[in-house]
């Protein structure tokens, strides 16, 4: 798995390549850590590059939007590869997640958007 991470302007882009299970969050993981103090308006992780997500990334998913939520950001799901995209409709977590096409829809999204 590779994760990369930026900043731009109040936005932090996590780009995920790789399958994000178990054996793997700690990647993921390290990154919120890293960005948790820097005052973001909104967190955008670019999937196309996912082709599997299991529970425990999941969970993960949940967890860090609920955070994001607490600190009045965005969490924003962006170029969901067409399996990622399946396995949330199907687990019905799909409605928990705000998801974009692009990278530049999720940046210029507003909060009236959300809602």
């Amino acid at each position: 798995m590779k994760v990369e991470h930026r900043i731009e302007k109040d936005c932090a882009i996590i780009k995920i390549n790789g399958n994000i299970n178990l054996y793997e969050l700690h990647y993921i993981k390290d990154i919120f850590e890293i960005i948790q103090g820097i005052d973001l308006n909104r967190i955008i992780l670019d999937l196309n590059d996912v082709e599997f997500i299991d529970s425990s990334g999941i969970g993960l998913l949940i967890v860090q939007a609920n955070k994001a939520r607490e600190r009045k950001q965005l969490f924003i799901l962006s170029n969901l590869s067409r399996s990622v995209d399946q396995v949330l409709r199907i687990a019905s977590f799909k409605k928990l997640f705000l998801k974009t096409d692009s990278l530049e829809q999720a940046m210029t999204i507003t909060d009236e958007e959300e809602k």
